[in-house]
């Protein structure tokens, strides 16, 4: 009973990280929203599966660190000219959710993904 649940644990992490992956590929520039655990958890993720992404975002009214995990971090509207071809992966608790959407579409960005974390 135990080994059945750590093979249907081990098969929803494959199913989620593959769904991340297939996001991913489908834009030339992914950024993940945030700058606290949920993002550090989430570059940990893309690292261990040896994808690239091309730095964080915050929402405009956010201050902007320096950097964070040795990538630029930038405001929504920074990055908001190339939105068609930019994909973005919230790290953010799902409680903010319609805050951080909102956020997101009025920048004119509509590629969002919420993985699972």
């Amino acid at each position: 009973r135990y080994m059945k649940h750590l093979i249907d644990l081990k098969n929803a992490c494959m199913h989620a990280d593959q769904e991340l992956i297939d996001f991913i590929k489908k834009y030339e520039k992914i950024y993940i929203m945030g700058t606290g655990q949920y993002a550090e958890e989430l570059a940990d993720q893309l690292n261990a599966l040896n994808v690239t992404y091309d730095g964080f975002v915050v929402s405009n009214d956010q201050a902007l660190k320096e950097g964070f995990f040795g990538k630029n971090v930038y405001h929504l509207k920074d990055i908001s000219d190339n939105a068609d071809h930019l994909g973005i992966l919230i790290a953010i608790k799902r409680n903010l959710k319609e805050i951080i959407e909102r956020s997101i579409e009025s920048n004119h960005i509509h590629n969002y993904y919420w993985p699972l974390l």
